[in-house]
């Protein structure tokens, strides 16, 4: 008698050991509710990432032009070095009195701040892949003017293109 009850209870055991279809199922169904919460939150996490990264290099990049311009407004006889994409050049370096002198040195000069910072890997996009230009930081001089812009995605996924931004006080004057 012992021995048919042990027969019996061991049965049932054996025959109880995996998990039912509802089970699985249910299982299925929150995994698949969580992975869609999730991406939906790691894709505004990530554009929010990137776009604060294009603001904070956009602000460094700033505030190192208006440095490098308020050395010239100190002492015009100094010069500016910045990075260049020669191996026998590797830095091309602007004397400030020929800055503020001559009118057709600003694009020279603006062209060279946007291949320095390009060169030090700052003004790169924080958007990778597909090309879009997103994120990227532009400098550019125009009438005496250097001017800098960018755009990026807000947090609804629109893309936001700063405003033309002068960064000297007036045409052809250092700050």
């Amino acid at each position: 008698m012992k021995t048919d009850l042990m027969n019996t209870w061991n049965t049932k055991l054996h025959l109880n050991k995996g998990f039912s279809l509802i089970e699985l199922l249910v299982v299925v169904a929150i995994i698949g509710i969580l992975a869609a919460v999730g991406v939906v939150a790691y894709n505004s996490y990530t554009n929010s990432a990137k776009r604060n990264a294009t603001l904070s290099k956009y602000t460094t990049i700033k505030k190192s032009i208006l440095v490098m311009m308020q050395k010239c407004a100190i002492d015009s006889s100094d010069s500016i070095k910045l990075k260049w994409n020669s191996d026998e050049i590797p830095y091309k370096y602007y004397k400030c009195s020929e800055i503020i002198k001559r009118h057709g040195q600003w694009s020279f000069f603006a062209s060279g701040l946007l291949l320095h910072f390009e060169q030090l890997g700052v003004s790169y996009s924080a958007y990778t892949g597909v090309g879009s230009g997103l994120g990227n930081i532009w400098i550019g001089g125009v009438d005496g003017w250097i001017t800098m812009w960018t755009d990026y995605k807000d947090s609804e996924g629109k893309i936001v293109k700063t405003p033309l931004e002068r960064i000297n006080s007036a045409p052809y004057t250092v700050p």
